[in-house]
């Protein structure tokens, strides 16, 4: 076993970065080397067999603490201030930050909410020209096509993306899949990502509708 004791921590400045880098390399191939010796794959190979091979791996741990917690302190001399400006930062701006970005959640959800309505009423009115022209009854057919002359009033900067999301109002959790339960939304959405364009599968339990997502812009 390896006796040579370990050398003494190098007090790491900031005032030299190109050194400090230099630095890191040399820690990290000590510590790949001293990791290669302690799992028995290095030169030598570090395992305790005596009480003064004990004595020996303590005072390297003793060492490996010094130097994690030297390395540690150097990152938070630079962290700690940038952390208190960046926590000054956020105080001040992320409040209205999040109160903005609820209020454009909240029109976002309104003007959904509007498009499903005007689709739900464009399939009602196409049902019934479907029944109006199968009866022959021009008059109804005239009065239901008015609902497919509505046209959707464009704005720069704002469209509508037809998506699938979980139908929530019919969702049985005792026959979800396993591996979706507690709606883990990043495997179901990865699950509608799949059909592309298609409408997806419903799952046991967990059905999909269609939705509108409202993508807004910076024109």
């Amino acid at each position: 076993m390896k006796k040579d004791p370990p050398k003494a921590p190098i007090v790491v400045h900031r005032e030299a970065q190109p050194r400090e880098v230099q630095l890191l390399r040399e820690y990290r191939a000590e510590l790949q080397e001293l990791v290669a010796e302690v799992n028995g794959t290095g030169k030598s190979s570090f395992v305790i067999e005596d009480d003064e091979d004990s004595v020996f791996i303590s005072e390297l741990c003793k060492f490996a603490q010094a130097r994690a917690k030297e390395i540690k302190d150097y990152q938070e001399a630079i962290t700690k201030p940038i952390n208190a400006a960046l926590r000054v930062v956020n105080s001040r701006y992320l409040p209205e930050h999040k109160r903005w970005k609820g209020f454009a959640d909240q029109l976002k959800g309104m003007l959904a909410a509007w498009e499903e309505k005007k689709a739900r009423e464009e399939e009602e009115a196409a049902r019934k020209i479907s029944e109006a022209a199968r009866a022959g009854d021009y008059e109804a057919l005239h009065e239901a096509s008015k609902g497919l002359m509505v046209q959707t009033s464009v704005v720069a900067g704002v469209s509508y993306q037809d998506v699938w999301v979980v139908d929530e109002g019919k969702v049985d959790l005792t026959k979800v899949p396993e591996k979706y339960l507690a709606l883990h939304m990043p495997a179901v959405n990865a699950y509608i990502k799949q059909a592309g364009k298609n409408r997806p599968k419903d799952l046991p339990g967990l059905p999909f509708k269609a939705a509108k997502r409202v993508r807004v812009g910076k024109r």
